[in-house]
């Protein structure tokens, strides 16, 4: 695939492709998850309040909207919360959003999701256990939607919860959006456009970058329970596979194969949510991404 400066997605293939609300038929614990219409149920804890407003923009390109934090001066962090949501003691929690940022060459910053969990009702005090998403924060000068993600368990004594969702600039940023926020009880990964589950266990995340500073998240597929294929710029232009082998019976181990049909950068990782270990594969900007065969990529067998 040709690098190329304009990047072009079909909106409707990524919003019949991720379905808010609706993983393996649960119910999403947020209230307002994706900022229809308003700022509702959602409160700035600290930050730049001020620069917080509801925006028409929608990551999936429905007539909906998103929260729309500007601008951001170097170094400084801006959050969001969540409304307090009820927890089961002891059950498996995965949780995340979408986010957007622009900045001018040579900035950037990171963004990351956390999940706040407290033993009482009603989010009082602090927590006793937190969880950020445990993609990579990112760093660029401009971005399409991209991903955040993570999975934890509750404690034993867990009622309560909330999610804020927060960016911090390394540099001034212009602007950072989120959507889609979502938290799901009893998953430990949740399909969305730019993220992919393989055999309940593996999570799977694919970025793109080309030489002008531009960076999104790939959307994936999968076509059976251990392989995906992603597309960049066309959502029928399939730029890389992926597969995520049981090879435990061979070598007690769990391998990742890959295959690329492009030269633009990439970034490929792939969680095991059993237990948050991360493989990751970078492929340089204008070098043909080479084949991966890793049959030794997680030795998480008994895990």
């Amino acid at each position: 695939m040709p690098q190329r400066s304009a990047v072009f997605v079909s909106r409707l293939v990524i919003a019949l492709a991720f379905l808010p609300g609706l993983v393996r038929g649960t119910t999403n614990l947020i209230p307002n998850p994706g900022f229809e219409s308003d700022l509702n149920q959602w409160i700035v804890p600290f930050g730049l309040g001020p620069s917080l407003a509801w925006t028409a923009v929608d990551e999936l390109g429905k007539t909906s909207g998103s929260a729309r934090f500007s601008p951001l001066p170097a170094s400084t962090m801006v959050s969001l919360d969540s409304a307090c949501f009820p927890v089961v003691p002891g059950s498996d929690v995965v949780f995340g959003a979408g986010f957007w940022s622009s900045a001018q060459p040579g900035q950037g910053g990171v963004y990351q999701a956390l999940l706040r969990l407290f033993d009482g009702a009603g989010c009082a005090g602090d927590p006793q256990q937190q969880a950020l998403s445990d993609l990579q924060p990112y760093f660029a000068t401009s971005s399409n939607w991209r991903p955040l993600q993570g999975h934890a368990t509750a404690g034993p004594a867990t009622q309560s919860g909330s999610l804020r969702l927060y960016a911090v600039g390394d540099g001034a940023l212009d602007e950072v959006r989120f959507d889609n926020a979502f938290v799901y009880a009893d998953a430990a990964c949740a399909p969305t456009s730019t993220v992919t589950c393989l055999g309940d266990r593996f999570r799977v995340a694919i970025e793109w970058a080309i030489p002008d500073g531009t960076r999104g998240g790939a959307l994936l597929r999968a076509f059976s329970s251990d392989s995906l294929r992603a597309s960049f710029f066309n959502s029928a232009n399939v730029e890389v596979v992926l597969k995520v082998l049981d090879g435990c019976s061979l070598n007690d181990r769990y391998w990742v194969f890959a295959a690329g049909l492009t030269n633009v950068g990439v970034v490929v990782r792939v969680t095991d949510t059993r237990t948050g270990l991360t493989w990751t594969r970078l492929n340089p900007q204008d070098e043909p991404f080479a084949p991966v065969q890793d049959t030794s990529a997680f030795a998480t067998c008994d895990e």
